[in-house]
């Protein structure tokens, strides 16, 4: 017996244990009753269980029961990886992510050592390789962990980049990328 029904029957059962006490004679009609108490509350105690058992029926019926639905999805995780960087290079992961998508990020040097990290679109990402120059959805330099939440503005491929570009020794990277999906198609 779980706890929600043991306190159904403790208060229904006080309940009639203070109506029996309160109520020894029941009038019907015109017609006084006298029982005794003992079997008042019998009568009392039999009316709460079948008033508990049809209450438990009524709260397990299928229709209660059905999951809500969230106010917000909950979010999902895209990586969850270590990025080997080699000294003067970069490493990268990437996604298909949605317009609206809001994206958290962290992303921790595993040597505590200072490395680059940005968040690109496909086209930037190419900029990137070739010139090491890009319009970022986020980008930031010469740290050694990074924690940060964007929305992403346009359906795309993301590219996520760990760069360790004019360090020395290479680096591992701890990437965590978790993301909300904006329920957008």
């Amino acid at each position: 017996m779980n706890e929600r029904t043991q306190t159904l029957l403790a208060i229904a059962g006080i309940i009639v244990a203070v109506l029996a006490w309160l109520f020894p004679h029941p009038t019907i009609g015109t017609l006084t009753v006298t029982i005794p108490w003992w079997v008042a509350l019998l009568l009392g105690l039999g009316a709460a269980i079948a008033l508990v058992v049809v209450a438990l029926a009524w709260l397990k019926h299928p229709s209660l029961n059905k999951p809500h639905a969230s106010s917000s999805p909950a979010p999902v995780t895209v990586f969850n990886e270590a990025l080997s960087v080699e000294s003067g290079g970069h490493s990268e992961v990437h996604a298909r992510l949605t317009e609206g998508t809001v994206i958290d990020v962290y992303a921790q040097e595993h040597w505590d050592q200072d490395f680059n990290f940005y968040v690109m679109d496909q086209a930037n990402y190419s900029t990137f390789r070739n010139e090491h120059q890009s319009n970022d959805l986020y980008g930031e330099e010469d740290r050694n962990s990074y924690r940060f939440r964007r929305t992403i503005p346009k359906t795309a491929t993301w590219y996520f980049v760990a760069d360790t570009y004019m360090k020395k020794n290479d680096r591992l990277v701890d990437l965590e990328v978790r993301a909300t999906d904006s329920g957008k198609p």
